[in-house]
């Protein structure tokens, strides 16, 4: 017996009691009382009843061999309905669909089965299906998960062409297209299914799949004709594009202009005419657009969803499973992205579907990104596109659940004209709240840029180093590109401790060297000034590079060892003819000290680069390293340009820039070292007596 039944026979039964105890006013005592608990019973019975109706997760099920479906609301006037409407929606399934989406079948609440279109299978777990609405209904159920569906009639898994456009988009293989029977013969040869969607007019402005290149669509719908007449179809597309009327071509076109001047009339009589509209993008955003008009009329008008009808967005709701109150299920919605360091990420918002009985329960999550959290919600930001696991564990009391979904991570491609673009810091505070340790190694260079661009430097720092522990980094040349953000950012910060120590984090053996030692060497040099701790970094590298021989030469000068390192200077390339070399030496040195009046020490910097490259033993002669010691300064990298200074001075006391060099290194050390500046003062003093400096 039913649960309505059984609710239905107590009512009764109750009643006739109640009738029974009204007659019998003279009963005896224990009549009474027996009377009085058999009615107790019966009201206990009666509140049992009802807890179980109201806690039954379902009445209706199609056909127990579907274990799974979810509810689809429409928001529309259903009432109102025309008969022609169609309704597309997204579910996810936990992977228990067919791999081809054959067991998806759509019914109303009375069990009544509709014609259903599987538009796409993926990525991750996600469907998309579309199906028609039925007049006064705004709820319908999508059921899923048989695992021997029985095959459908062919009428039955498709749906009538009567709002909208149905678009398929394939892979273009054929590209010789001159005509728009060209254009349908490169369709029949295209196999590769891309997608299938909705759209709501003819016209595209971007990809709804993705990023494409080189595709073929095919666009289904009906073109209402009121009136017997001629009408006007102009078309405009990039590349290729054609629009049919009940299977014959009207008009063809393979340019994009913005007026209506390609133009075809064609005479139609009144009622639904079939429209097809090809369209074939060779590169590019690959966009085209449908007007038309009346012959007795000059107003043009877009082939909308006025003309065409507007498909009906239907919302999925929560998993329903039979005798089962305890489903561990969410939605997932996109809420926006950010574009930095040459991608994207994405935030999602996670919201677990609560137990029908409305008892409290626990949630786990685990998003599949190495992070995890707890509750029934929770935000996720995605450094970088791909198909996650997000599971999820809900516990009342003794019971559990456990559902994954796969999630396909992507921008919102249907609505990338109208991008939910969201500020940088906001991913940041996300992403600063996942331990790094367990974030995919592929995620920590990107990671580390997120951060240095939203000034979150201890968090760079980290997410660089963990990036640059492994001997063979997932994309060495992001790594690289984070550990130069992270380290340039804390030299600016005025942290150049944590800038050397993060260069010093990478293995010796790993695949980014000998990028990093150089980093580091460069560093101690020209940062800290650390001239012998610089030679000791590059002698450990093989000398196959210019740049690096440069460098060692220039520390060893400076460390001292005058001789060889003007061995290793003289040995570098450079210019054959000694007028050009004076020439392009003075107008190098002038164009340093251009920057340097400006107060541009970047450009100084590549500018100073550039002439070392060229004229490498100039460096032995000491202006180079004058201008060098005042770019540290415009850097306020005071104690490393008096240590510079110091040094060349003390290698090379027979350049003639080695006493202002003296003076200078005494001046920047100040107050700050007071018996060092008085010493060097008294070596400029000793060294070079009648230089007007020693006055």
């Amino acid at each position: 017996m039913s649960p309505r039944i059984m609710h239905s026979s107590v009512c009764h039964g109750l009643r006739c009691a109640a009738a029974r105890g009204s007659h019998e006013g003279s009963v005896e005592l224990r009549a009474s009382v027996l009377a009085h608990a058999t009615r107790k019973r019966i009201h206990l019975l009666i509140a049992a009843l009802f807890l179980v109706v109201s806690t039954s997760p379902v009445f209706a099920w199609i056909d127990p061999a579907w274990p799974f479906r979810r509810p689809i609301d429409v928001d529309w006037v259903a009432d109102r309905a025309t008969g022609d409407e169609l309704i597309y929606a997204d579910l996810y399934t936990g992977g228990t669909h067919q791999p081809d989406g054959s067991d998806l079948r759509v019914a109303t609440a009375d069990d009544k089965l509709l014609r259903t279109r599987v538009l796409t299978v993926g990525p991750g777990d996600r469907i998309r299906i579309a199906f028609p609405a039925v007049k006064g209904v705004s709820r319908y159920y999508a059921y899923f998960g048989h695992p021997k569906p029985p095959p459908l009639e062919p009428a039955m898994a498709d749906i009538p062409r009567s709002a909208g456009l149905l678009m398929e988009m394939r892979e273009l293989t054929q590209a010789d297209i001159n005509n728009a029977a060209e254009l349908e013969k490169a369709w029949n040869a295209a196999e590769k299914v891309i997608g299938r969607t909705l759209i709501p007019h003819a016209s595209l402005g971007v990809n709804p799949f993705g990023e494409q290149q080189r595709t073929i669509s095919r666009f289904e719908g009906t073109f209402p004709v009121g009136f017997d007449g001629d009408y006007f179809f102009a078309l405009s597309a990039d590349d290729r594009a054609a629009v049919f009327i009940d299977g014959k071509p009207v008009i063809f076109t393979d340019a994009a202009i913005g007026d209506v001047r390609n133009n075809a009339a064609v005479r139609l009589s009144a009622g639904k005419r079939s429209l097809v509209i090809y369209h074939a993008n060779l590169a590019g955003d690959g966009r085209f657009a449908v007007a038309f008009r009346r012959a007795e009329t000059q107003r043009w008008q877009a082939l909308s969803s006025d003309v065409l009808g507007k498909p009906l967005w239907g919302k999925a709701g929560a998993l329903e499973r039979p005798e089962q109150a305890l489903i561990a299920d969410f939605a997932v919605a996109y809420q926006g992205e950010c574009f930095f360091a040459g991608g994207y990420s994405h935030r999602y918002q996670f919201t677990a579907n609560p137990p029908r009985q409305g008892v409290a329960a626990n949630y786990e999550w685990d998003f599949g990104n190495g992070q995890t959290a707890t509750g029934p919600a929770a935000t996720q930001v995605y450094l970088a596109d791909g198909v996650y696991p997000v599971k999820l564990v809900v516990r009342d009391g003794t019971r559990s659940d456990t559902r994954t979904q796969r999630i396909a991570v992507s921008r919102d491609w249907e609505w990338t004209d109208r991008p939910t673009e969201e500020p940088l810091e906001r991913h940041a505070l996300v992403v600063a709240g996942y331990r790094a340790d367990r974030l995919p190694p592929t995620w920590l260079p990107r990671a580390a840029l997120l951060f240095v661009r939203a000034g979150k430097l201890d968090q760079a720092l980290s997410a660089a180093a963990a990036g640059a522990a492994a001997r063979v980094p997932a994309d060495a040349g992001q790594v690289m590109t984070a550990l130069t953000e992270a380290a340039d950012a804390a030299v600016e910060a005025g942290r150049l401790p944590d800038a050397v120590k993060l260069w010093r984090l990478t293995p010796a053996d790993s695949l980014l060297q000998p990028g990093p030692a150089k980093a580091l060497a460069l560093l101690q040099l020209w940062r800290q000034g650390d001239a012998d701790g610089a030679a000791k970094t590059l002698a450990q590298l093989p000398m196959d590079d210019p740049d690096l021989k440069r460098a060692l030469g220039q520390a060893l000068v400076l460390s001292g060892k005058r001789a060889e390192g003007a061995k290793l200077l003289e040995s570098l390339p450079m210019e054959d003819d000694p007028a050009r070399r004076a020439a392009i030496s003075g107008a190098s040195a002038r164009t340093v000290e251009f920057y340097i009046a400006t107060k541009d020490a970047d450009a100084g910097e590549n500018a100073w680069a550039v002439w070392q490259q060229r004229l490498p033993t100039d460096f032995l002669q000491g202006h180079a390293v004058m201008l060098k010691v005042r770019l540290l300064e415009l850097r306020k990298s005071n104690a490393a340009a008096a240590n510079i200074a110091e040094a060349f001075a003390r290698a090379v006391p027979d350049s003639p820039y080695s006493p202002p060099l003296l003076d200078r290194a005494s001046r920047l050390i100040g107050e700050a070292d007071l018996a060092r500046s008085l010493s060097l003062r008294k070596l400029l003093k000793e060294r070079y007596p009648e230089d007007p400096l020693s006055q």
